[in-house]
């Protein structure tokens, strides 16, 4: 029996619920969860800057397109400030201009852009391991802040049997780094990026664990309905989600101020 309780108060928000945001995507085999990641924030912060309820589905085959160039790229990836730019000033389509096939396919086309970013900032939470006392963990505090107004995106690490997780767990950056009580090698260690959608405690006998809700884009059968809980405490030093990008800004004009 699962004798674990969420604990609701001034540490916990959540975003999971809301109509703000699109359903759990599948990136199938397209090497593209920063494009997913992004565009997830982006469609989020549009129903705010328009005070609307009715949501908005941004292409993230768009950005692969246009940023993968060849199978090299591809196998490689991109570093999310990387892309984040590439959006600021290209913007982003509607996902019916150009919808998502799963792979790149880097061609021409005419782009009808909808929106962009003005801005964007990093949260290093790596800045808070020199600190052990919880009142000490600044860059923690500064992202929960900026969750409560919206969520954001995340870099976490990776590792190909993460795929696996299944349920309401709480994971870590040991569940991470071990499989079948082995631990992984260095050199399958990815980066993955994700949507960070709240955070909040769970209490389990006398134990309370910390941790950030995120949304994936590996479908609604991985993790608790597409979405999972990765502890925020570190482990002999090392975090499993690392850092997070807040976006800023959205505006329908192109960058010369029209719209």
């Amino acid at each position: 029996m699962d004798s674990s309780k969420e604990i609701q108060d001034q540490d916990s928000c959540n975003w999971s619920n809301s109509n703000s945001l699109n359903p759990i995507a599948q990136q199938k085999d397209g090497a593209c969860c920063f494009a997913f990641a992004i565009c997830g924030v982006i469609e989020f912060l549009h129903c705010i800057e328009k005070n609307v309820q009715e949501r908005i589905l941004l292409s993230p085959q768009d950005i692969y397109d246009n940023l993968v160039k060849s199978e090299n790229e591809n196998a490689k990836g991109f570093t999310i400030p990387h892309v984040i730019e590439w959006v600021r000033v290209n913007g982003c389509v509607l996902e019916s201009s150009c919808p998502y096939v799963g792979k790149f396919r880097p061609v021409e086309r005419k782009r009808k852009v909808y929106l962009r970013i003005t801005t964007s900032f990093a949260i290093d939470l790596r800045n808070d391991l020199a600190f052990k006392k919880a009142k000490h963990k600044k860059y923690e505090k500064q992202l929960q802040a900026e969750i409560r107004i919206a969520p954001v995106v995340a870099q976490m690490i990776w590792t190909s049997h993460m795929s696996l997780w299944k349920g309401d767990n709480v994971y870590s950056i040991q569940d991470a780094k071990t499989f079948e009580n082995k631990e992984v090698d260095e050199k399958e260690i990815e980066y993955h990026a994700v949507m960070i959608v709240g955070f909040g405690q769970r209490r389990e006998k006398k134990k309370i664990t910390k941790y950030w809700i995120i949304k994936n884009s590996h479908g609604v059968e991985w993790g608790n309905k597409g979405y999972c809980k990765i502890e925020r405490e570190p482990i002999n030093g090392e975090l499993l989600i690392e850092m997070a990008w807040i976006l800023k800004g959205v505006t329908y004009k192109d960058q010369n101020g029209s719209k």
